[in-house]
Order: structure tokens, then sequence, then C-alpha cells
């Protein structure tokens, strides 16, 4: 979906739709954070959702952004985790904004019922260096594994993308990596 109202832009769209085959339950929903709101909390335990167990659900989401917002990046980057023992799903962004600068996460808790397992924790890059957090896993088998990785940034430093947008790599068997572009005033919290 694109938010943006302005004609004679064209975008090309390259997707992926997953079926998994079975032992899995999928959950999904979307939900607005409105303007100046910097958290959305999803109550796993009511709605028609289940709560799930973290150490075998693993959190996709994208944003679709709010027109206003007018692709100043650091507004729309957001956090994604689980919380409360997994009966409540988290979104949250550094930075609000005006009250129509809203953001609404799409998101799929995908949650594995056979021996599947996910690993989750969190980690900062520090401002000086912007290409190194390395964090030490649980042991797993890197050509059967994927990482994924959400973020928030502090707008009062540098706004652009190549400061905020963080990437993961699995680097062996018990670390990963987490990575951005340049050097920045501040931290991401990822």
């Amino acid at each position: 979906q694109r938010g943006q109202g302005s004609s004679g832009y064209m975008l090309d769209v390259y997707y992926q739709v997953i079926q998994f085959d079975e032992d899995v339950f999928v959950q999904s929903g979307q939900r607005r954070i409105n303007g100046a709101t910097t958290q959305l909390l999803v109550d796993l335990t009511t709605g028609g959702y289940q709560s799930v167990d973290i150490n075998k659900t693993a959190l996709l989401y994208s944003v679709v952004l709010s027109s206003a917002i007018g692709g100043v990046e650091y507004q729309y980057l957001t956090r994604g985790d689980f919380i409360n023992n997994g009966n409540t799903l988290q979104f949250r962004r550094f930075n609000g904004g005006a009250s129509i600068d809203w953001i609404d996460p799409m998101w799929y808790a995908i949650e594995f019922l056979d021996t599947t397992y996910v690993q989750t924790g969190t980690a900062t890059l520090t401002v000086s260096d912007p290409s190194a957090a390395d964090v030490t896993i649980n042991a797993l088998v890197p050509s059967r594994s994927i990482s994924f990785a959400s973020w928030d940034y502090n707008l009062t430093g540098n706004r652009e993308l190549d400061h905020a947008y963080v990437t993961s790599a699995i680097t062996s068997s018990t670390n990963i990596k987490f990575m951005r572009r340049a050097a920045t005033t501040q931290t991401n919290n990822i």
C-alpha cells in the first residue's frame, strides 16, 4: 500500500507470499499509532487473538504511512516486540509527529508448533561506531537460520536514513551483528 497521494510517481513492487506446510499458527493485524503517540499495545488475549510463546514466535511487519509524514523516514522507524510473556504485542517509535503523522503497523505473528525456536533480545548501536554491535546468541545452525531486526531512532540526531537504518547478519553460529551506514549523534535501539 502506498500512502503518498502525489500523481506521476510509479512504484514497482516485488513480493513473496509464503504458505507454511503445517505446525505453524499465524495471526495478523493492522493498527494505528496516531500523531504524537509513540507506542501501540495490541492485547493478544482479546479480540480473537491468542497469546504466543515468545520462544517459538517470529514477528514480521511493515508500516503504512500517513502522506503527511512526507518521506521523513525517522518518523516511521518503528520497533516491534512481544511483552508480558507473549500476551501483548508492542510497537514503539521514538519520534511522534504532528497529529496527522500516523503510521499503521501491519503485522504477522508466526508461531511455530514444531521444534523451531526463536531467539529475541535487544542491542544498542553507539553513536561513534556505525558498523558494529555484536551480540552473542545461543548456538544455532547458520544455514537453517535467518535474522530480522526492528529499531527506533532519536530524531534529535542526524535525520538522514543512512544514520538510522539498521541491518542484521548472522556472522557465526553464536553471533549476530547489527550495522548501520553512517556515524550519528544518537543511538539506535534495536
